[in-house]
């Protein structure tokens, strides 16, 4: 099944917020994880990622959703496959134990 990714707008923009997905707030953890396991600091990334520095906090607060264009560029700015971010995004719901019904196959 393929997880549909869209963007949020802020609620101070005037627009209703979207629904989150838990596999976005997986994500965003696992972006944050391995930002800390290699020692880069958010501004280091948003640098690579193509992003400021507000837009990886809010993005690691899951306060934005991705996008798949967003998760690759974090993923490369990482130093590790998207789908390896997606893989490990899975595992840590299956460990929370709350996944949506999402699944992320590789072929």
């Amino acid at each position: 099944m393929y997880q549909q990714w869209v963007y949020a707008a802020p609620m101070s923009m005037g627009q209703p917020p979207r629904k989150q997905s838990a596999l976005n707030d997986a994500v965003a953890d696992e972006i944050r994880a391995q930002r800390r396991a290699i020692e880069m600091s958010q501004e280091e990334l948003g640098r690579r990622a193509g992003v400021s520095r507000g837009q990886v906090i809010r993005i690691e607060n899951k306060e934005r959703i991705l996008d798949v264009s967003q998760v690759d560029a974090f993923a490369k700015a990482l130093g590790i496959p998207m789908l390896e971010l997606f893989t490990r995004a899975e595992a840590r719901l299956a460990a929370e134990g709350a996944g949506d019904g999402a699944e992320v196959s590789n072929g």
